[in-house]
């Protein structure tokens, strides 16, 4: 895969989180360069899950979750998730 390659697939998988994010929980949404950090240490999938349980949680909280609450719960989640893949797989 080429470099040009490389960005395009980053730009659209940072494009599919953030209108997911939006879409999920429209009153905060993380930087792009939030989302960059993000799909650089952990693939596509494991991002969108975590931002679906995040969502989740907002919910269960009354959508009072402050941004830095949202960010940190959503960077555990994925940290947890991979977590849990890497012991399945052991």
């Amino acid at each position: 895969m080429t470099t040009i390659q490389q960005v395009k697939e980053g730009s659209e998988e940072r494009a599919g989180v953030l209108t997911l994010w939006q879409e999920l929980i429209p009153e905060w949404c993380p930087s792009p360069t939030q989302c960059d950090l993000w799909l650089q240490r952990h693939n596509f999938a494991t991002v969108i899950y975590a931002v679906r349980e995040t969502a989740r949680k907002n919910l269960r909280m009354k959508g009072q979750m402050t941004p830095d609450h949202l960010t940190r719960f959503a960077s555990k989640v994925m940290n947890t998730y991979v977590d849990r893949q890497n012991q399945k797989a052991a």
